[in-house]
């Protein structure tokens, strides 16, 4: 039994030998890409809990989404990109608004393939200039009236940092 597991050692050695030898042939571009389809691949999404100097939090609707609840500003990484560039980014593109970074709320995988990472921000000033190709209304909600949330992660997100959110549909 010993000699047979040595055995399939030495097979299983030469394989991997034989595969490194053959990959090294491989134009490196060539390799890239074949390794883009095997090794998983995710999205990255950042959203920012904003806040302004009377403790608002700005909550956005989305052209793009099916139903028309409120939601937090952000959007995806882009390549090359830090994620507070993305954040500040996404922030300045849908509101027009300049943040500071405070911390991370919550980072997690809400769907296979997606990470999600959820900032609280302050607003380094308050007057909203909407991106009206993606954002249909953009608001400061008191934080004792805030509206339905349309993701359960992002209602948990606000209620986290000392807010209630309205759970009625």
């Amino acid at each position: 039994m010993l000699c047979g597991k040595r055995t399939g050692e030495r097979r299983q050695a030469a394989v991997k030998t034989l595969f490194v030898s053959l990959w090294r042939r491989l134009p490196v571009p060539l390799r890239r890409t074949l390794i883009r389809f095997v090794v998983p691949t995710y999205t990255v999404g950042v959203l920012g809990v904003v806040r302004d100097d009377r403790e608002r939090v700005l909550l956005l609707r989305h052209r793009m989404r099916e139903d028309d609840g409120w939601e937090l500003p952000g959007g995806f990484v882009d390549k090359g990109e830090s994620l507070y560039e993305a954040l500040r980014r996404e922030l300045r593109e849908e509101t027009g608004l300049d943040v500071q970074v405070i911390k991370v709320v919550r980072a997690s995988i809400p769907r296979p393939g997606h990470v999600e990472i959820v900032f609280l921000t302050r607003a380094l000033a308050c007057d909203l200039l909407i991106d009206d190709r993606e954002v249909l209304q953009a608001r400061w909600f008191d934080s004792t009236d805030l509206p339905r949330i349309t993701s359960p992660h992002q209602a948990a997100d606000i209620d986290s940092l000392g807010t209630k959110v309205r759970r009625e549909l």
